[in-house]
């Protein structure tokens, strides 16, 4: 009994936990390429990388390749003193003065993330997206806590960056972004228009039962940090809530259950394909969506 207990205690370590949430892809912050995929047009790419991980395209044959659209490669501290790697991408015909402020998932980097914004890119969006501490190019330990105030940290910096700032701003996240969105949308609301959150968890105990397969004893060892079905209920802007009946990933009840707790202006929308793969299947759906709750 006494080895269950100690079991236990290691598979919910602050170590375990974080893993259990977080599956970053670090990138070498010395490499000088990186490679991509271009859900777009179904192909390979090759990023040639300058200062600030500026990068250029590249296909398997070797020739450059325009993105249809303008990318800025930056570098920004966070309040812990590491740097965090993010892309302001921006659409070369008109604008619809509308910036997304991006919050992306537990896995991989904005180098496999970026893509599923492209959509609103080439709808006229200014995108700002980036990683988290421990993140593709980005400085430091991945950790649960360190997502939260990095959220924070990047939404500062966007703040500052006033020619990327339209006529008004949205976050959207995605899965753990959109958990993220919920619980960090009642102390930046009074600068945000709207929040949209797809495939989203409701809390960490929530996910974590799905995900250990140890229900709801998962549920009772999770130190909750931060809860977004918590803070959402505060927030008075309009929000949007995305999830696919078909998400595997994480359970359709979640978002059903952060919708609940949400107070008017509100809305739901049930769409169809995998977990957070909205923007690709639904784009222009939701890009009417979006822009029906900035009215």
């Amino acid at each position: 009994m006494k080895l269950i207990y100690i079991g236990i205690i290691v598979l919910f370590s602050a170590c375990t936990m974080n893993k259990l949430f977080l599956s970053p892809t670090k990138l070498d912050r010395n490499a000088t390429v990186a490679h991509i995929y271009d859900y777009d047009n179904e192909r390979p790419l090759e990023l040639r990388l300058g200062p600030h991980f500026q990068p250029t395209f590249y296909d398997s044959l070797n020739n450059l390749v325009d993105p249809d659209f303008n990318i800025e490669s930056v570098e920004f501290v966070n309040q812990k003193g590491d740097s965090l790697n993010g892309w302001f991408m921006s659409p070369k015909e008109k604008s619809n003065d509308v910036t997304l402020f991006y919050l992306h998932g537990n896995a991989g980097s904005i180098y496999y993330q970026f893509g599923l914004m492209v959509p609103f890119v080439k709808q006229g969006y200014t995108v700002f997206m980036f990683d988290y501490s421990g993140f593709g190019y980005s400085e430091g330990k991945a950790k649960i806590k360190r997502v939260y105030t990095d959220a924070q940290d990047a939404f500062a910096y966007l703040k500052t960056r006033k020619e990327y700032l339209n006529d008004k701003l949205i976050v959207y996240g995605q899965s753990l972004g959109a958990h993220l969105t919920a619980a960090i949308s009642h102390s930046i609301e009074n600068d945000v228009d709207a929040f949209v959150m797809e495939g989203g968890f409701a809390n960490h105990d929530e996910v974590a039962a799905q995900t250990s397969g140890l229900g709801w004893f998962a549920k009772m060892m999770v130190r909750e940090r931060y809860s977004g079905v918590d803070t959402i209920p505060l927030t008075s802007k309009p929000k949007l809530f995305i999830h696919s009946a078909e998400d595997t990933r994480v359970n359709y009840v979640n978002s059903e259950m952060l919708f609940d707790a949400a107070k008017e202006p509100k809305s739901f929308y049930s769409i169809d394909g995998r977990h957070v793969f909205g923007p690709l299947l639904y784009g222009d759906s939701i890009n009417q969506r979006m822009l029906n709750m900035l009215k």
